[in-house]
This record gives structure tokens, C-alpha cells and sequence, in this order.
């Protein structure tokens, strides 16, 4: 077996090994609450649990830090940008939460159940957004004190998925754009020549650097459309330059077969009421 092998093997079984000891030490606990009927619970310190959670969803942490005590410590399980042992709600502010809204912007939580025991409150909750491949499961565990306030948070979270997530780019959506390229006259030597010569490898590297992708169709005169799909306007252009001393050109945005149509019954329309 390869060490990379080996490595791998013994992360999982490390992974497996932490998974295992959390549960066994919620399953008392769990027992107790499914035995004593607090699924669902409603009583006053899940209310304001759940309060809290709803805050955070609306981004409201000038109501959500009075919810919280002063030294709150909340603890995220893992090694994404936003984990770590949080001391005081400022420091859950700069370090935690903002962190997790750059990384997922669109980050929900969705609580499933709740138990609530002594003045400890359980959630079991489905994590999702854009950035995962599937929804991903968690368990989040609030004790409140005596004065109704959350003085410490523990998430056992899909570590897993969430590193991922944290670690890719956001996915950007492209625009198609349509150039129309057509020989200018006189320059029928230069243009075979440049056809001829042009390091095609070269350009088609620094079009996937940067993002660029392109399918080309020429007509027998030299003349002929290109597809491309950029994140802007300007690497199009850019993406065009080498060919515009030969070529006259002209870049416009894509329009699929239903949208042109769209426009068309549009400006139709505007011309029988003028």
C-alpha cells in the first residue's frame, strides 16, 4: 500500500474514531429526552434559541448579542476559515460569522428538530447552500443560564463538506457573446499569412487562464462568427486584439433563439402604437 494510501486510511479512521466518540456521549442524553417526550420542545430557553437562529438568518446581530451572555464561548468543530474557540460575541462577530458570510454567502440553516434538556437545548439541522454538492447534516448543542441568556454554542457540523465548500471559488456565471469577424479588403496576403503562422497553442492557454472559451465558424471567404463565453467584455476584446488588423469585427452579447424572438414581438409591438 502506497503512504498516500496509508495517509488516507488512517484520516478516516481518525474521522470515524471522533464521530463515534461525540454520539456515544449525546446518546444518554438523546435517550433521555426522546424518553421523556421533549422532541419538539417549546419551552422558554428553545424559544430563544430559535430566536437566535432566526436573528442570524435576518443578519440581525444588534438583537441577536443581547441573546447571548458576555462571555459566551462558542466552539466550531473543524478547520474552515471560520473555526476555532470564540471568546465574547465581538470575537464570534470578526472571526466566526463574518468569515462563514464570505466563504457561503448563502449559508442556511434549517432546523428539523429540537430537544431541550435542563437548560440545555439540541438541534438537529440540514446545511445548505450553492456551494455543496448535497445537503449537509448537523447537530448544534446552546446552554442558557439562569438569566435566559446562551453562555455557551457547540456545533458538530459536516466538517468534511464545509471544508470543502470553504476552499472552493464561487462559481461565476459567463457571458455569451457573438463576434463577427470579416476580412478587411486588400489584406487577403496578410490574412492567410496570419492563419498560416499564428500560435493557435499559445492563444488557446492564455484563453483558459483567464477563462475564456470559444468555438469559431468560417465561411470560405475568410469571413465567420466566433462564440465566446468570457466573464466580461473586456477579456473578449482582449480575447479579439491579435486578430484586428486584418479583420473588422463586431462583439455583441448572445441572444438564444426565444429571447431574439421575445425582443422582436417587443419592438413589433412598439411600432404599431407609434
Amino acid at each position: 500500500m502506497h503512504l498516500k494510501q496509508k495517509i488516507y486510511y488512517i484520516s478516516i479512521g481518525v474521522i470515524l474514531l471522533a464521530v463515534f466518540q461525540v454520539g456515544i456521549q449525546l446518546i444518554p442524553q438523546l435517550a433521555f429526552a426522546d424518553s421523556h417526550g421533549v422532541h419538539e420542545a417549546e419551552g422558554t430557553i428553545t424559544e430563544t434559541v430559535l430566536k437566535a437562529y432566526e436573528l442570524f438568518e435576518q443578519q440581525n446581530m444588534k438583537e441577536l448579542e443581547k441573546l447571548f451572555s458576555s462571555d459566551i464561548v462558542f466552539v466550531v468543530n473543524g478547520n474552515m476559515s471560520w473555526s476555532g474557540t470564540f471568546n465574547g460575541f465581538d470575537d464570534m462577530l470578526e472571526n466566526c460569522f463574518s468569515k462563514l458570510g464570505t466563504s457561503i454567502p448563502d449559508f442556511k440553516n434549517n432546523i428539523l428538530q429540537t430537544w431541550e434538556i435542563e437548560n440545555t437545548v439540541f438541534l438537529r439541522i440540514d446545511q445548505t447552500s450553492k456551494k455543496f454538492d448535497k445537503t449537509l447534516p448537523a447537530l448544534h448543542m446552546m446552554e442558557i443560564n439562569s438569566d435566559g441568556k446562551i453562555t455557551f454554542f457547540q456545533a458538530f457540523d459536516d466538517t468534511h463538506g464545509l471544508g470543502v465548500a470553504d476552499a472552493s471559488k464561487p462559481k461565476t456565471t459567463k457571458t455569451s457573446y457573438l463576434v463577427r469577424f470579416t476580412p478587411k479588403e486588400g489584406m487577403l496576403k496578410e490574412q492567410i499569412t496570419q492563419f498560416a503562422t499564428v500560435d493557435m497553442e499559445a492563444q488557446d492557454q492564455w484563453a483558459e487562464s483567464v477563462g475564456v472559451t470559444s468555438t469559431s465558424y468560417h465561411a470560405s471567404d475568410m469571413s465567420g462568427v466566433v462564440i465566446v463565453e468570457a466573464d466580461s467584455l473586456d477579456l473578449v476584446t482582449l480575447f479579439t486584439l491579435p486578430w484586428r488588423a486584418t479583420y473588422d469585427m463586431d462583439i455583441d452579447p448572445t441572444m438564444s433563439r426565444e429571447e431574439m424572438q421575445e425582443t422582436c414581438k417587443k419592438v413589433s409591438t412598439m411600432m404599431q402604437q407609434n
